[in-house]
């Protein structure tokens, strides 16, 4: 069984690299590796701007704001003034404090509706310097308590690597399986396969096998490139041949179900595009519903930051479940393949 293995492997690898396609990808690992380390800033920021006007009799704003050194040029020295700075700057922020009949009232103005996150936000840091002030006994003091060692801050250009190795490389067996699969039934190997004594196994576990060594390849090309060699590899390497097994072996079983790739088409992207949903979570931690997290994406997302940019956060808990998660989707792909694929007639 060893030897048709590998010879099928061998026969598998060579058919994959005789793909245009493959070639396409290789061509676009270069150009996202160009594009990380050349166009992507290390460091850039999207903050808005906040301009202040302290209308209050004391003044007491504006002496906490000076004295946390806020730049002269965003304290305003009348409403009208900080109204006209605010609309000449699309990414501004207004806020005008003054004296109530009930106590300090603040203004806030902007050019939409903001969150109540970011209203929660601006409140508490007006009311941090002003609390004692206003509300002598109390204290605006609060006690941070670390649960883990915290961990450096990540270059933004590195910072996109996580994503890109959950999209586009470990993701690459997706596609690349199904594209082999209708190949082999345009070509009428398929029918000649059945007759074989290889069986369902050693076809799909030899596909698995080509593109977890493609992957494995093209994702420690991307981390070497990009990130350098401080990079847990150990951990790393698993996590790439795990996961573009896993990918490969649920391509097959959605394609084995479709004739041609024109059938396949609509169906496999529309497939790949809710994959991608965990980027937003990526992007904006708060946003993790549960069924965002049930999607095999998610945990390997989450996974490779951890491993690229360590934490503290066990790695135990991730690996059980994407073992876990590709042995089902085998066993899934298993069926699929055999009962739709390598019986006569199908």
């Amino acid at each position: 069984m060893i030897a048709r293995f590998v010879n099928l492997f061998i026969q598998d690898l060579a058919v994959a690299f005789r793909n245009a396609l493959m070639w396409v990808v290789a061509g676009a690992l270069v150009v996202i590796i160009l594009v990380i380390l050349f166009l992507i800033p290390a460091d850039y920021e999207f903050n808005d701007t906040y301009y202040f006007y302290d209308g209050s009799d004391h003044g007491l704003l504006e002496k906490a704001a000076r004295l946390e050194g806020l730049d002269d040029s965003l304290i305003m020295e009348s409403a009208a003034a900080l109204q006209q700075a605010v609309a000449d700057d699309l990414r501004s922020i207004g806020i005008i404090f003054d004296d109530g009949p009930e106590g300090p009232v603040a203004t806030v103005i902007s050019h939409g509706k903001l969150s109540d996150e970011n209203l929660n936000l601006i409140a508490a840091a007006i009311e941090l310097p002003l609390r004692s002030l206003y509300e002598p006994g109390k204290s605006g003091v609060f006690r941070t308590e670390t649960i883990r060692p915290s961990a450096k801050i990540i270059a933004q250009n590195e910072n996109a690597v996580p994503p890109l190795l959950a999209f586009e490389v470990i993701v690459l067996g997706f596609m690349m399986a199904a594209v082999m699969l209708f190949q082999e039934k345009a070509e009428g190997t398929i029918r000649a396969y059945r007759v074989s004594p290889g069986g369902t196994l050693l076809y799909v576990t030899s596909k698995a096998a080509v593109f977890a060594v493609t992957g494995l390849f093209y994702g420690l090309l991307m981390v070497l490139t990009t990130v350098g060699l401080g990079v847990n590899y150990a951990a790393l390497v698993p996590v790439l041949l795990l996961g573009c097994a896993l990918y490969t072996f649920l391509g097959l079983a959605v394609a084995v179900f479709f004739n041609n790739i024109s059938e396949w088409l609509f169906i496999g992207i529309a497939l790949l595009m809710i994959n991608m949903a965990p980027v937003i979570s990526y992007g904006w931690p708060s946003f993790a519903p549960s069924w965002l997290t049930l999607l095999p994406s998610y945990p390997i997302i989450f996974g490779l930051r951890e491993i690229l940019f360590p934490t503290g956060r066990s790695l135990i808990e991730f690996f059980l479940y994407l073992t876990s998660f590709t042995v089902v989707s085998y066993l899934i792909c298993h069926a699929a393949v055999h009962f739709k694929l390598m019986r006569e007639g199908h």
